[in-house]
């Protein structure tokens, strides 16, 4: 006689109730600002020992100079080529005078920038190098570069007895300068270059007191 057995299984069904399919009220821009923080703190702490433990503040400076040029890819001894500054134009305002030039920061690189001046120059005069930020203007489909935007800065400094050179960044200059990386070089050290080389062209600049530029090695320290 053949049994037939069955055998019974007990399923058991676990029900979970959810209050709500909403996702938690979180604050993300108040997260991100206090991650930022605990990490700018915690930067500053490491900073503050650090400077507070250095013995010899020379050799400190030497490296620091080193791995800021080595980031911004600018070699150890890049050297100086011919700046080959040329003033295309002049404007005669009635508070100051701006000249219109352009240099080679590096040979064939042109950077484009406006220099004002006051109109009575009978002293020596602080100096400054504006750099400007992301802005273009454009006038009769010719780009003016990004100086024409800031230009009321440079003029505010001309008429307080300042002497203020106005660069043009890379890219967003009157010639836009888009194909720097074919010569291996990144935005930064190109825009850090243009800076260094627009400050020699700048000591050239009538008030300033400097006949000629510095040479490298004087730049450099």
């Amino acid at each position: 006689m053949l049994l037939k057995v069955r055998r019974i299984c007990t399923v058991r069904i676990w029900v979970f109730t959810i209050d709500s399919l909403d996702p938690p009220d979180w604050d993300f821009d108040a997260q991100l600002e206090a991650y930022f923080e605990a990490q700018t703190y915690s930067i500053e702490q490491r900073t503050q020992e650090e400077l507070l433990s250095i013995k010899d503040w020379g050799a400190y400076q030497s490296q620091a100079r080193k791995e800021l040029a080595e980031m911004l890819g600018i070699p150890p001894t890049p050297g100086t080529t011919p700046l080959n500054a040329t003033v295309t134009s002049t404007v005669e305002h009635e508070e100051f005078i701006v000249r219109n030039l352009h240099f080679q920061s590096l040979p064939g690189l042109y950077v484009t920038a406006n220099l004002y001046m006051p109109k009575n120059i009978d002293r020596k005069l602080p100096a400054i190098i504006y750099v400007c930020g992301h802005a273009t203007v454009e006038k009769d489909g010719y780009d003016c570069g990004a100086k024409v935007n800031y230009q009321h800065h440079p003029a505010w400094f001309a008429r307080n007895d300042y002497v203020c050179l106005i660069l043009d960044t890379v890219q967003l200059g009157e010639i836009e300068r888009k194909r720097y990386h074919l010569l291996g070089q990144s935005l930064h050290m190109m825009q850090t270059w243009d800076i260094r080389r627009a400050i020699e062209r700048h000591l050239c600049s009538p008030g300033c007191g400097v006949a000629k530029p510095w040479d490298a090695k004087e730049f450099q320290s």
